[in-house]
């Protein structure tokens, strides 16, 4: 029939101008959630919080992170998501309209674990987020990843417990910005980069015409040398048995690591909400995959105190590989019934038994299975699994 040829290609185009209203119709919603939730962030305390917006997602192309901020109460990686429906937290099961999300879960947890792995921090410092575009109360825990929405997302985030102050929140907020790069092609403090930081400003004063640089490095090696000189002639016979009191001190305050070997039961002395209790990694077994590398841990966590135990998102178990990157639980995977982040519930006495399973490179082989205990991550156990 003549013309239909043509009506044929005219029905793909109107077809694909469709799908292609559609996906630009998505991005702006997903642009006008990311600017939402900025607006939201704005409100934290200029002196304590950084917030850097619209970086590249550690280790992906084609991904970015919506938000990274740094506070007290850690370092967040938010997702913002402008999701229409009913979202609720239900059994630490994110559901929209009663409907599974757990992709959404696993991704906020990816992110998270990117950012740490990217800036050499300990993951219980690092928290997911999702956070969502709606002007009503909304929070709850998705195994590890925190829920909530723009109209409560900042008190959240303040009432956090303090997990870095002083020193050690200045050093994570450094190496966190640094090591954090904005998506190709921006550039700025616009849509992305630092949109706010803390403390003095950084701007260096010129420096004074002097002396030439040769001149000035072989002054710093004089001053260098006399030092190290006038130390080992008076400060090193003074200082060490000052540096072997300060050392028998850290250790008898407990606040080394404890390190154990595979299939030894660890106490863990009770803490100001918890009891004591006692942990033991029963057994750590690797499986080759195509592109990685499995590796199951099996646990057992007992209550040896007198009073009841909750845990919640402080109880954390990570794996680090031999070349000292660390690992959370693949998303989704069940241990104790349920996942540690949900929460477990023990009488005292009672005992549970379950297995975590990590996902490393194919390349890497499992080092150390970390237990993480302590809203600021103070109280670790470490399990060998190398010689």
């Amino acid at each position: 029939m003549a013309g239909e040829s043509a009506r044929e290609v005219a029905r793909r185009q109107r077809e694909k101008a469709a799908r292609l209203e559609q996906a630009a119709a998505r991005w702006e919603r997903g642009a006008a959630g990311e600017e939402a939730v900025a607006t939201a962030l704005a409100a934290l305390p200029r002196t304590e919080w950084t917030v850097v917006s619209d970086v590249q997602w550690p280790g992906r192309r084609f991904a970015n992170i919506d938000h990274v901020v740094i506070g007290p109460g850690g370092v967040f990686v938010i997702d913002a998501k402008n999701w229409s429906g009913k979202v609720e937290v239900v059994d630490s099961v994110l559901r929209q309209n009663g409907r599974h999300r757990e992709p959404a879960v696993a991704g906020g947890s990816d992110a998270a674990l990117a950012v740490a792995q990217l800036a050499s921090l300990d993951p219980s410092l690092v928290h997911p987020v999702l956070c969502f575009v709606r002007d009503d109360w909304l929070s709850g825990w998705a195994r590890d990843v925190m829920v909530c929405s723009t109209f409560n997302l900042v008190t959240m985030l303040v009432s956090r417990p303090t997990a870095l102050a002083g020193d050690a929140l200045v050093s994570t907020r450094s190496r966190v910005v640094t090591s954090l790069r904005p998506v190709a092609g921006r550039s700025g403090s616009g849509a992305s980069g630092v949109r706010r930081t803390t403390g003095k400003p950084t701007t260096k004063p010129t420096p004074k015409r002097g002396r030439s640089p040769e001149e000035r490095k072989s002054g710093w090696r004089l001053v260098a040398a006399i030092s190290a000189i006038a130390f080992l002639l008076f400060g090193l016979p003074t200082l060490a048995p000052k540096v072997g009191e300060l050392l028998a001190g850290v250790a008898t305050a407990g606040l080394v690591p404890k390190t154990a070997d595979i299939g030894e039961a660890v106490i863990v002395p009770a803490g100001s909400t918890r009891p004591e209790l006692r942990v033991t990694t029963i057994d750590v077994r690797s499986r080759a995959m195509r592109h990685a590398s499995a590796v199951v841990v099996q646990l057992k966590i007992e209550n040896a105190g007198s009073g009841p135990y909750e845990s919640g998102p402080e109880l954390r178990i990570a794996v680090r590989d031999d070349r000292g990157a660390t690992y959370r639980p693949r998303a989704g995977w069940s241990a104790f019934g349920r996942h540690i982040a949900a929460g477990l519930s023990l009488t005292s006495g009672e005992s549970t038994e379950g297995k975590l399973r990590f996902d490393l490179p194919a390349d890497a082989r499992p080092a150390e299975v970390r237990l993480v205990l302590g809203a600021a991550g103070d109280e670790t156990v470490d399990w060998r699994v190398l010689d």
